[in-house]
């Protein structure tokens, strides 16, 4: 289930009949944004920090095995805001605002937060509780 779960009305019991269709011992694999902006919206509902996407997986009836950040907390940093940028220049672009004069500078600015995100994220120590999303392995007991 990748990149799925924040997209379902009914996460929980979507967890529920994937518990149900695994054979015992097989592996849920599942991946889930946490940072992340709204995406196919209006269907974008939900996003789990690490200890409620534990509690629904075990509340499902999974094991859980791991649950990883699927970014560091430099490079969630560096995705935010590059997508801040991004988001308010197409917005300007939308509106046909005066503020597409800011484009090009946006063009230089993103490769050089990716860059310094990028660089930072291995210089500093990880902080698990800024991360873009998850991903998850949980066994069918």
């Amino acid at each position: 289930m990748f990149e799925v779960t924040e997209h379902l009305r009914a996460p929980r019991e979507a967890l529920h009949e994937a518990v149900r269709v695994l054979r015992p011992g097989g592996l849920l694999l599942l991946s889930m944004p946490f940072l992340y902006p709204i995406h196919d919206a209006p269907h974008d509902y939900q996003r789990y920090t690490v200890h409620g996407l534990s509690r629904e997986l075990t509340d499902a009836g999974l094991r859980v095995e791991a649950i990883e950040p699927s970014l560091g907390a430099m490079e969630t940093a560096g995705l935010i805001a590059t997508l801040a940028i991004a988001g308010v220049a197409e917005q300007a672009i939308r509106k046909r605002s005066l503020s597409v004069l800011f484009i090009p500078i946006a063009v230089l600015v993103i490769p050089a937060i990716n860059l310094l995100a990028w660089f930072a994220g291995r210089l500093l120590p990880a902080w698990d509780a800024l991360t873009a999303g998850y991903s998850v392995v949980a066994r069918k007991p």
